[in-house]
């Protein structure tokens, strides 16, 4: 019983914490010069700060896959875009390109690769599958790791 309690509360906690990220979020636009903060001794003084991505509503979680392509998630917001359960985005640094890799993602909103080069996603929130999912990437399946406990 305590551990189905600890369970709810952590939940709750993880839900006020995604609430409040969302609520402070400041928006982007293509006119907004970026600055670059933090330590500059890491940084090449040559280095210059360029935009590559502007067409998320709120894009967070990128994980790097071993050929080096970054997939990151779009939490979309229906009253603002229209769309329900958000994305999965790629984006191919040697090309440069940017795009959807699966949608809806079940509003995915953290993703890591495991050992084995799978696409493991943290899918949750109103419109999502509150689960775990894997990836294939060569062959493009998908499944369930963990689900819905006890209901």
């Amino acid at each position: 019983m305590l551990k189905n309690w600890l369970r709810s509360k952590t939940l709750f906690l993880i839900s006020i914490a995604a609430v409040f990220l969302i609520s402070i979020q400041t928006p982007v636009t293509s006119d907004t010069t970026l600055i670059p903060s933090g330590d500059e001794s890491i940084i090449i003084s040559s280095s210059k700060l360029e935009k590559l991505f502007d067409s998320g509503h709120f894009t967070e979680g990128p994980a790097v896959a071993f050929n080096g392509t970054v997939y990151f998630s779009d939490i979309t917001f229906t009253h603002e875009s229209g769309m329900q359960a958000g994305h999965i985005w790629t984006y191919t640094p040697r090309t440069g390109q940017t795009k959807i890799f699966r949608s809806p993602s079940g509003m995915s909103n953290g993703l890591k690769f495991d050992a084995q080069g799978r696409l493991i996603a943290a899918e949750g929130a109103d419109f999502g599958g509150r689960r775990l999912t894997r990836t294939d990437l060569q062959t493009g399946k998908s499944e369930i790791i963990a689900g819905l406990y006890e209901g």
